[in-house]
């Protein structure tokens, strides 16, 4: 590790760790109420402060970059495989352990809640929000958590070390998430949560063994299309009876 490296180790650390729990902690719980202009705003600008930072320390203390290497239909095959059993698992943990539970109905409510407060009324914005978390938001997340925050920490410990840290990072603000959604004392919380630190666990070993985000990013893509899937599924009766009061 080289000297500006080592004076900002922990610095860079902690900032890339925490920061994406902080914004998240801001557009999901500080901003709830407020319009969907200002969600919106507030979630572009903080985003984009996220994935900046990447590339602001990448310069700012020319990070050495070992490159990308030409994807394998091996990498390739395990990362597509991944995401279908992790998207299966899902579906499997939803339709015999949450449907038609208490968990579903206050799912349901706080969900169409804050697709509201996105200002998200239509079938076609849904797809689009979809669309843009399992092509676009899932790559960003990749660059972010992989080829940054592992391999920050792989500047300094082992692989598993940094396997670990930078999967509980990963893991943190989408515990927010899921603790909007569910309750904070609420099983679907904590057994999700450690679903998330395994896929970021997986997803971290994926890019150690490849060399490149493509075979993480498909994996992570097929997972974040069918959380939209199921999301759709669960509040599809939402649209149907805004159509039909519209149509009264």
């Amino acid at each position: 590790m080289r000297v500006a490296e080592r004076k900002y180790f922990w610095q860079v650390l902690a900032s890339g760790i925490l920061l994406p729990t902080f914004i998240t902690w801001i557009y999901f719980d500080v901003l709830h109420a407020t319009p969907a202009g200002i969600q919106q705003g507030a979630y572009g600008l903080l985003k984009t402060i996220q994935f900046v930072l990447p590339l602001v320390i990448f310069f700012r203390l020319a990070w050495r970059s070992e490159g990308s290497r030409r994807i394998t239909a091996p990498d390739l095959a395990l990362g597509v495989l991944f995401g279908i059993v992790a998207g299966g698992t899902l579906l499997a943990v939803y339709g015999t352990l949450i449907a038609g539970s208490a968990h579903e109905a206050a799912l349901r409510s706080m969900a169409v809640e804050k697709i509201e407060g996105l200002g998200i009324d239509r079938v076609w914005k849904y797809a689009a929000l979809g669309l843009f978390y399992a092509v676009i938001h899932s790559f960003l997340e990749e660059y972010y958590w992989r080829w940054f925050v592992f391999r920050w920490c792989a500047q300094r410990w082992t692989l598993w070390w940094s396997v670990g840290l930078s999967s509980l990072g990963f893991m943190l603000h989408h515990v927010l998430v899921l603790g909007y959604f569910f309750g904070w004392g609420a099983w679907p919380t904590w057994i999700c949560s450690a679903g998330v630190a395994m896929g970021g666990a997986f997803w971290a070993w994926l890019f150690h063994r490849s060399g490149s985000l493509t075979a993480p990013w498909i994996s992570h893509a097929l997972v974040d299309a069918g959380i939209f899937g199921l999301g759709y599924w669960l509040i599809r009766s939402h649209w149907s009876i805004e159509s039909a009061a519209a149509v009264v």
